[in-house]
């Protein structure tokens, strides 16, 4: 443990003597209250609880106006009127509050010199489909514009210029525009703050929307928009009854929603949108997607009109293509004769992923790709089985292989670098499941290497036991009121927690019993069995715990060593 010794504040330029003694012993008063070695103990809790008496000097009289005592106590009248960073750095007042944030903010604009300037919310509550009517009736503006949250300011914002103020809000982190950035107004306009850092630099705080955050695949057909932030990934034009211009829209969760545009306001849009840039989408309208052709499965489709509008802004959260490191490539014949391809990726953050190109798009990986090669794909279906995420080639979707365009050169760097160690190549060949079988009775070999999914976690066996920290023999569980270990050789002595996981692997070929020890569970888990036992809880042997459960259907590439028992 590291302990403050040095009191900076002492350390100011230009303090005297006298100011010196008064900060030294206010700081000694504070830390003996936090160290409780001052103050009457309480007789009803002698233990955490003290009584300590302020003395006079530290405290401002109550009286009917001690709040704008307090006020004047810490902002001087040089300070209120000619305000400065060099005078306004080392002056705050703390509050218990919002409530109280208020009513001080409020009785410092009102004394300070010049013209207020008044900043209003506008609160809105944006229903799901269905329930418009009952929910503006509930919740009208009058009502919204009464709630305060921590981290918002209050519906109305009573601003002056020279006031110091407060980001609430990381606005640009490299810059050192972060919550909790204290800077001084220098000019009020209608839509933006002109400020001045108390450092100096001088920055414009435009008006923030604060947005509902809703993915595309939550979109309903004929609910209210809520402002979307997406990339556009692709054009095309459908033709039918009637001419349509078609856009394939993308958020951030890689979640997609196929958007059109009727053939007469199609130059009014054409201009505006372009394919992989970013936009702000509002004043749309939320249909049912169409049956016939429709790209995505989704139940919806965005409708763009004249009175739609799009801001665009950078998008660099909002992926332009899922770039990955091809673990294993197998074509794949499936019941109904279709034959598709499945790709094993895995991204920068490590994690699996699996891409499905159906017969259409199955040519766009061919069987040269192979493990370790760098695949980009755009436009795809994303859903989610498990913790497994897929990836669903879709009529629009692209694939790159090893690609050289400049523009993601730098995510591939980073991708090789996380994932190294993971894709090193092998020189041992795997095997399915049924070739392990197959070869038991005639082959000396005892360990293989397959590519297999974990089917189901045997839940009638322990997935863990425990050995004594003494003598390291097996501990027994004894169940009363609460259940514990015991151990047959010593008294005092800490149970050892070890993972021993029956399960059952298959994949295209067969399906066999395996069993998971503990080396092998933590890494692929990237936690002992002794933390999820001890500091998570999971302490039921029966019954194992989501981190293992988790794992059940995801693909991995298994090193079996095969024990051959006797009949």
């Amino acid at each position: 443990m590291y302990k403050l010794t040095e009191n900076m504040r002492l350390q100011r330029p230009n303090l005297s003597s006298q100011d010196k003694i008064t900060i030294s012993s206010f700081s000694s008063w504070l830390v003996a209250i936090g160290d409780g070695t001052i103050g009457t103990q309480n007789n009803k809790d002698s233990t955490d609880t003290r009584y300590v008496q302020i003395p006079e000097k530290h405290i401002i009289p109550y009286k009917e106006n001690s709040l704008m005592a307090l006020i004047h106590f810490i902002y001087d009248n040089d300070t209120l009127q000619h305000p400065t960073p060099t005078r306004l750095c080392g002056k705050a007042i703390i509050c218990p509050t919002n409530e109280h944030v208020e009513e001080i903010n409020y009785m410092i604009i009102k004394i300070a010199p010049g013209t207020a300037v008044t900043y209003a919310s506008n609160d809105t509550i944006i229903p799901l489909a269905g329930n418009q009517g009952d929910i503006e009736v509930l919740y009208p503006p009058e009502y919204l514009n009464l709630l305060n949250f921590n981290g918002l300011p209050p519906h109305s914002l009573e601003l002056k210029v020279n006031a110091p103020i407060i980001l609430l809000r990381n606005l640009n982190p490299k810059d050192g525009l972060c919550n909790g950035t204290r800077l001084i107004i220098t000019q009020l306009l209608p839509r933006i703050v002109e400020a001045r850092k108390m450092t100096g630099k001088f920055i414009a705080i435009k008006r923030i929307t604060i947005m509902q955050e809703i993915r595309l695949s939550e979109l309903k057909s004929q609910q209210r928009p809520i402002p979307l932030q997406i990339r556009v990934l692709k054009k095309w034009k459908l033709s039918g009854d009637k001419e349509e211009i078609c856009y394939l829209f993308v958020d951030k969760h890689g979640d997609g929603i196929e958007a059109t545009v009727d053939v007469d306001p199609k130059n009014y849009f054409e201009p505006a949108i372009e394919v992989q840039s970013c936009y702000k989408v509002t004043k749309y309208v939320v249909v049912e997607n169409r049956n016939y052709n429709p790209i995505l499965k989704h139940e919806a489709s965005i409708k763009i009109g004249k009175k739609a509008y799009f801001e665009q802004f950078s998008g660099e959260h909002i992926p332009r293509y899922y770039i990955g490191v091809v673990e294993s490539n197998l074509e794949k014949v499936t019941t109904t004769a279709k034959t598709l391809r499945k790709v094993d990726l895995r991204d920068a953050s490590n994690k699996q992923v699996q891409i499905t190109l159906w017969p259409t798009k199955r040519h766009l990986i061919g069987d040269d790709v192979k493990r370790g090669d760098i695949v980009a794909i755009t436009s795809t279906l994303v859903t989610q089985y498990g913790n497994l995420k897929q990836l669903e080639s879709t009529y629009p979707t692209e694939v790159f292989v090893n690609p050289t365009f400049n523009e993601i050169q730098q995510h591939i760097q980073r991708l090789k670098a996380a994932t190294a160690h993971s894709i090193q190549s092998t020189t041992e060949d795997t095997v399915t499941i049924k070739d392990i079988l197959n070869q038991l009775s005639t082959t000396e070999k005892s360990v293989f290497t397959c590519k297999a999914c974990i089917k189901e976690i045997q839940t009638y066996r322990t997935w863990f036991y425990a050995l004594c920290s003494i003598c390291n023999s097996k501990l027994y569980r004894e169940v009363g009121e609460t259940s514990y270990y015991v151990c047959k050789n010593d008294e005092d002595m800490e149970p050892k927690f070890l993972y021993c996981v029956n399960a059952t692997i298959f994949d295209e070929t067969a399906t066999t019993n395996v069993v998971f020890f503990n080396q092998v569970m933590t890494d692929m888990l990237h936690i002992t069995c002794q933390d999820l036992v001890v500091l998570h809880g999971y302490n039921d042997p029966k019954v194992p715990p989501p981190e293992i459960i988790s794992k059940v259907g995801i693909p991995m590439t298994f090193s079996l060593t095969v024990n051959l028992i006797d009949q």
